[in-house]
C-alpha cells in the first residue's frame, strides 16, 4: 500500500514540475512577444520622429 502511494505522489510531484516548466516557457514566450512589441514601437517612434526632423530642416 505505502509503495502504491509513493508513486501515486512521485507522479503529481513530476506533473507538478512538468506544469511548472511549461508555464515558465508560456512566461518566457510571452515577455519574449512584449519586448519585441516595444522594440517595435520604439522604431516606429524613432522613425517619425525623424520624418518630423527632416521636415523641420527643411523648413529652417
Amino acid at each position: 500500500m505505502k509503495l502504491k502511494d509513493d508513486k501515486k505522489i512521485r507522479s503529481k510531484l513530476e506533473q507538478t514540475e512538468n506544469l511548472k516548466k511549461a508555464q515558465d516557457a508560456f512566461d518566457k514566450h510571452e515577455i519574449g512577444k512584449a519586448m519585441n512589441n516595444v522594440q517595435k514601437a520604439k522604431s516606429d517612434e524613432n522613425k517619425e520622429l525623424t520624418k518630423q526632423a527632416n521636415a523641420l530642416q527643411g523648413e529652417i
